[in-house]
């Protein structure tokens, strides 16, 4: 009657948990703007943390910054106004020097300005880049953050539902057969076992609550905000190759366009440098009051001007050569930033593929092999502790651990599966539903047409 009892109420949670281990089958695949549904759309999360993260926020602004630094690449150096006391008047033939007026302005060989404002649009449109990086970025860790949440919220309830079976279980047999040696003892082993579900218990709540603060450090929402039950996504699709993702790669990471552009723009900064061998122009305008002389000439006490120009010397030649050599060996680590750079994004979309389609394949073997396995081992048991068989409680509460590991194992391997496929959205640096042209925004558009251009001049 004992081992019968026993039977039931683990048979009970067998089933009930393998409802709840049930894959959903929703009709639509994961992507980073689908992730989460029905509670939490992960639309209205995404946007929330576009228009609130701190760091997103930060980014924009120096964005608007750099722009603002374009025009300024044509401002020249303000204009000098002079005005001459004269303590004794200069005696000229047409008379004495009065006052004197001038104003100069210091002007850039006119090359110049366009290589400043040809730099100053690089930095910009780095920057720009520097802004859909940081974006991606954060929509990566949101999802990640909700794939872990979500992990612990599930593994907590597999946790919780065993402990509670057992406590039932532990309940029958100290009600019913504590008078018993074999009785007692069975109920001690499911109490030590207890215990280390307590402690798993615990652990979890304590990974909930740091998952939590992340999203809401992410979000930028009020701290020690507790999060609702969040609804299991579907599991992603993914419907390129390899070869194409490396293609991608190489067209979209904004890592990857960020160090073109600092390399283009470094190239600008050298023949900037060299344009120093070359002088610039200062032009002026000088008026002179003239009083009246003692002459009988016609221009007695005519007013005097005249246009002064200056041209600088570059002189110091060393000087100029240590600034050319200096943004050379500048342009020349640039390139090698730009060759690692292109390494590091191919190696890192082979690694983010690689932990996706490990994490996919885990969730398989979980659903189809694992868990069936665990449960038919946990089955065996039962029904020999339940006929008298050699079969103890030990071995029972072993093959009850094994159904719960692989329970745990498949919810992680959920999770990892949805965190591999936003992290190697965020390695190409564009999400997989805005590939398509007609899918990306207008800022977007905007932007990488300005990198094509800049590509174009590089290779010229």
């Amino acid at each position: 009657m004992k081992r019968f009892s026993l039977f039931n109420l683990i048979f009970i949670f067998m089933v009930t948990s393998s409802q709840a281990a049930e894959i959903p089958e929703s009709a639509h695949t994961l992507s980073v703007s689908s992730v989460i549904n029905k509670a939490i759309a992960l639309t209205n999360l995404i946007e929330e943390a576009l228009e609130r993260n701190p760091e997103i926020l930060a980014a924009k602004a120096r964005q608007e910054a750099s722009q603002a630094k374009i025009s300024q690449a044509w401002d020249l150096k303000k204009p000098w106004a002079s005005y001459d006391v004269m303590i004794e008047n200069l005696e000229t033939r047409v008379g004495p020097q009065e006052n004197r007026l001038g104003v100069t302005q210091r002007i850039p060989f006119p090359t110049k300005l366009p290589l400043r404002t040809k730099v100053a649009r690089l930095a910009a449109m780095r920057v720009g880049h520097q802004v859909f990086h940081i974006e991606q970025l954060v929509r990566s860790q949101v999802v990640n953050a909700y794939a872990d949440l979500m992990a612990a919220q599930q593994i907590q309830a597999v946790f919780e539902e065993e402990r509670n079976v057992l406590e039932q279980t532990s309940y029958v047999i100290r009600s019913q057969y504590l008078a018993t040696e074999s009785g007692s003892s069975d109920a001690f082993k499911i109490e030590a076992e207890l215990a280390k579900i307590a402690e798993k218990i615990l652990k979890i709540r304590d990974r909930r609550v740091r998952v939590e603060e992340r999203l809401n450090i992410l979000l930028d929402r009020q701290k020690n905000q507790e999060w609702p039950l969040l609804t299991v996504p579907s599991l992603p699709n993914l419907k390129f190759d390899l070869e194409t993702l490396k293609e991608l790669t190489l067209q979209y990471r904004h890592g990857l366009i960020i160090k073109k552009l600092m390399l283009k723009e470094q190239q600008t900064k050298h023949a900037l440098a060299k344009m120093e061998y070359l002088p610039d122009v200062e032009v002026g305008f000088s008026y002179t009051q003239i009083g009246n002389g003692t002459s009988t000439r016609p221009n007695d006490g005519q007013d005097a001007w005249m246009i002064p120009v200056k041209i600088s010397l570059p002189l110091w030649e060393p000087q100029i050569r240590g600034k050319v050599r200096e943004e050379r060996k500048l342009k020349n680590a640039a390139e090698q930033d730009l060759r690692q750079a292109t390494n590091m994004a191919v190696s890192d979309i082979i690694q983010k593929y690689t932990q996706y389609s490990t994490a996919r394949e885990r969730v398989d073997v979980y659903k189809k092999t694992w868990i069936p396995q665990a449960e038919q081992a946990l089955r065996s048991s039962l029904g020999s502790y339940r006929g008298g068989g050699q079969i103890t409680i030990l071995d029972v509460l072993d093959s009850f651990r094994m159904i719960l590991e692989a329970r745990t194992g498949y919810w992680q391997s959920y999770a990892d599966t949805v965190s591999a496929y936003a992290g190697m959205e965020q390695a190409l640096g564009i999400p997989f539903d805005e590939v398509d042209p007609e899918a990306q925004t207008e800022s977007f558009r905007a932007l990488h047409s300005h990198k094509s251009e800049v590509e174009n001049e590089t290779t010229n």
